[in-house]
């Protein structure tokens, strides 16, 4: 019997924070972070790194921002990651937060395994 006890004690505590953990609060409104493929005047495509790509419209009232700066939309760049906010129609862009694009390093080759027999 101590056994058996023993074992649920030990399975309800490898359990952990799994059954009493709360939930993940998900993004309030109709905002979600991604990454900008293209932009032009009129619309900018982001990937949300899903396999579709979506393509979504400035309006007049659309506000763009860099790093909390305000900017226009020709300072947006292909590679930046976004936050946008949507409107009611879920095409027509209410906000846009882009941060900078990581920088990209590259390493160096690795070098030759040089062998002697």
């Amino acid at each position: 019997m101590l056994p058996r006890i023993f074992l649920v004690v030990l399975l309800i505590a490898s359990m952990g924070d799994t059954c009493w953990a709360k939930p993940k609060k998900k993004p309030q409104g109709n905002s979600a972070r991604m990454t900008i493929v293209e932009v032009s005047p009129a619309e900018i495509t982001l990937d949300a790194g899903t396999a579709a790509q979506e393509t979504y419209k400035f309006s007049a009232a659309t506000k763009v921002t860099l790093a909390g700066v305000p900017v226009t939309v020709d300072d947006l760049r292909a590679g930046m990651a976004a936050t946008i906010t949507l409107a009611s129609d879920n095409q027509t862009l209410v906000t846009v937060d882009a941060q900078k694009a990581p920088r990209v390093t590259k390493k160096p080759p690795p070098k030759p395994v040089v062998v002697w027999y």
